[in-house]
């Protein structure tokens, strides 16, 4: 009689026509039963997955939106942190480094203490004014000696 009466319910759910406490039954039925009909074996898994389904608990749109919102917003709070690293980054690596002048060589090594090259090219002009000097003793002579020629030859 049990069979008659599953199947019967069964037909009348599929085609449209059970009312709400029928259907309780059939849940009911196909929730309680263990050893069911192989007929039947179809139609408990189609209600176990509608009780199932009825159990999930929906979270209200709205509060998603909102959540999705303030989601984004933190994404695009931590998009503009790392843009800014990187372009802090990207400034360190690529900005012109400021070299120190270099204002003479001496035995190879750079000089960047300006006073340090002032002072070492007094020291070479001075070498180079001695060398000069040298030179300009001989013809103190050689004035000398026109001085005495041109007493000598008077050429007036």
């Amino acid at each position: 009689m049990e069979y008659d009466k599953i199947r019967e319910l069964l037909n009348k759910y599929f085609e449209g026509d059970t009312a709400l406490e029928e259907e309780a039954i059939l849940r009911n039925y196909f929730s309680e039963e263990e050893a069911l009909h192989p007929d039947f074996i179809f139609a408990r898994e189609f209600f176990l997955h509608w009780t199932e389904s009825r159990q999930v608990e929906y979270k209200d749109s709205h509060h998603d939106k909102k959540n999705i919102a303030i989601k984004k917003r933190n994404r695009l709070g931590w998009l503009a942190i790392a843009a800014s690293v990187c372009l802090l980054v990207i400034a360190v690596l690529f900005w012109p480094v400021q070299q120190q002048t270099v204002y003479a060589y001496i035995n190879g090594q750079p000089i960047t203490d300006k006073e340090v090259a002032l002072a070492e090219m007094e020291k070479a002009l001075e070498q180079v004014s001695q060398g000069l000097n040298r030179g300009t003793s001989e013809l103190k002579r050689i004035s000398k000696f026109e001085e005495i020629e041109g007493r000598i030859f008077k050429r007036e």
